[in-house]
């Protein structure tokens, strides 16, 4: 976008209007048509106030319509609030009103605290209320995150710098600023580098200082690096060194990778406690990758165990990483069916990148039934890129009529308070017969700006076919708290 600048009586910006091209005034991705601005008297820019295509104040994408800003003499910005259309103080898509900073004879920001509309203090996003740092002259000694509510096990955080800025130590404190543990049982963690810098180790201590092991079954995080800093080995170990499952990254403990001469990485192999090649989270032993031009082309996973029915999967990636296709092979590289029957799929996307069509294949590579009754999918967008609809069709691309399945309910839901359960099929929703889960969603996920829409008080009737019979349920309009698959039921007519 172009900008058109008008500078005040002390040649100053005081107004700026994004045009287009043509000259014309447009919205920005951001939620404004332009902004004004304002200077205190030493020429600080103390505030800005945005507005929409009519010159009227807009609330944009942050959540405000303008900030205010005081400084001291040194020029330090000591207060920031954020306004609405009002001027009033408003709270910012980071739940805070602004803030309120303090600096030393250097300059250093020593001191940050959230506010609320009100001045008082507030929680960043809900976690600390503000932080304070100490420097050595201008070097970083440490920062302390405080005000936390609690709920993690701890007040207060402080983490430690080392002389190049990094962070070497993260202790987790109580209200006294004493040390204490988090909820997961360990009072932070300590980082090594490299001589240049480079992160090698992550360790989790306790409150004596000493490795511990973390919930998720590891105390140390190591990673080495081949001569052009690519990490080409990371490994969990215990608190006494031994390798050790990490129970978050699919129960492996570390994996060695392999990179070509452009940096990519083309090869990655996981191993067990006992160094030996294992499953990533019960699944593939590792992958390979292929890049034509430092393009990713294509990623060969393999090494599924004997329960999985094939034992690589090859994907193929068109020029905007998104994927073209799905291939299950065999031990020999011959396409094998898989538990839904069928071989792999492909994919189609419009010229936006949109996801348009998905179709799976046996292994002749001809069009073939998924277990659920369809071969294929279309999903239709309209000009602003919105989802439209979706039909399924057959292996005769003839169109076939689905229903959405009940495969999980979520606990404590609406969908579990309204006795629904998992193998109900969901007929109609308001009246409107229901064809796929994204049209469940679409319906039901509360809109930004429609408050009529999302008004809990609202009930809209749910038919659901259960054991061959109709059961008509109430719901409240909304999210309801399930979740399921979308399988051709006899009977049904698109």
């Amino acid at each position: 976008a172009r900008k058109r600048i008008v500078y005040g009586s002390d040649h100053r910006e005081a107004e700026t209007l994004l045009l287009d091209e043509d000259g014309n005034p447009i919205m920005s991705s951001e939620g404004y048509a332009g902004w004004t601005s304002e200077y205190d008297d030493r020429g600080e820019l103390s505030a800005r106030r945005s507005f929409g295509l009519d010159r009227q104040p807009v609330i944009t994408n942050d959540g405000t319509a303008g900030w205010h800003s005081t400084f001291d003499p040194s020029g330090n910005e000591t207060s920031h609030v954020f306004l609405g259309l009002d001027g009033k103080p408003i709270l910012s898509k980071e739940d805070i009103a602004g803030w309120k900073s303090e600096f030393d004879e250097r300059g250093n920001e020593i001191q940050r605290e959230f506010i609320d509309v009100d001045d008082t203090p507030r929680r960043l996003n809900g976690e600390n209320i503000g932080w304070k740092a100490r420097y050595d002259q201008a070097r970083l000694l440490d920062y302390t995150y405080y005000g936390y509510s609690g709920a993690e096990g701890y007040a207060n955080r402080k983490d430690t710098y080392n002389e190049d800025g990094l962070v070497i130590r993260v202790m987790y404190l109580d209200a006294n600023d004493m040390p204490t543990l988090d909820k997961n049982g360990v009072n932070g963690w300590k980082n090594l580098y490299s001589p240049t810098g480079q992160w090698i180790d992550m360790t989790y201590v306790g409150l004596d200082g000493e490795p511990t092991r973390h919930p998720d079954g590891y105390a140390t995080n190591r990673s080495a690096y081949d001569d052009n800093g690519n990490e080409k080995r990371r490994e969990y170990l215990g608190e006494h060194g031994q390798l050790a499952a990490n129970l978050s990254e699919g129960g492996i403990a570390g994996w060695n990778s392999t990179f070509d001469p452009n940096g990519n990485e083309v090869s990655r192999e996981f191993f067990g406690i006992d160094g030996n090649p294992t499953h990533y989270d019960g699944e593939n032993q590792g992958w390979q990758a292929e890049y034509i031009h430092n393009r990713l082309s294509w990623q060969t996973y393999y090494g599924f165990p004997d329960v999985i029915s094939f034992r690589k999967k090859k994907v193929q990636y068109n020029e905007s990483g998104s994927v073209l296709a799905v291939y299950l092979l065999d031990n020999d590289d011959h396409l094998t069916l898989d538990a839904d029957g069928v071989a792999g799929w492909r994919n189609d996307y419009d010229p936006r990148g949109f996801l348009t069509e998905q179709v799976y294949f046996g292994v002749d590579e001809q069009l073939k039934n998924h277990q659920h009754g369809y071969a294929g999918l279309r999903d239709e967008f309209d000009n602003n890129g919105n989802w439209v609809n979706r039909t399924y069709f057959d292996e005769q691309r003839q169109q076939v009529a689905t229903r959405l399945v009940i495969g999980f309910i979520q606990p404590q839901s609406q969908a579990e308070q309204k006795g629904l359960r998992v193998g109900d099929i969901l007929m109609s929703y308001g009246g409107t017969q229901i064809h796929s889960l994204r049209h469940m969603q679409q319906w039901t996920t509360p809109q930004a700006n429609d408050e009529d829409m999302n008004d809990e008080s609202d009930t809209v009737p749910l038919t659901v076919l259960r054991d061959g019979k109709e059961v008509h349920i109430e719901l409240h309009t909304g999210l309801i708290g399930l979740s399921g698959t979308d399988q051709v039921v006899p009977g049904s007519v698109p």
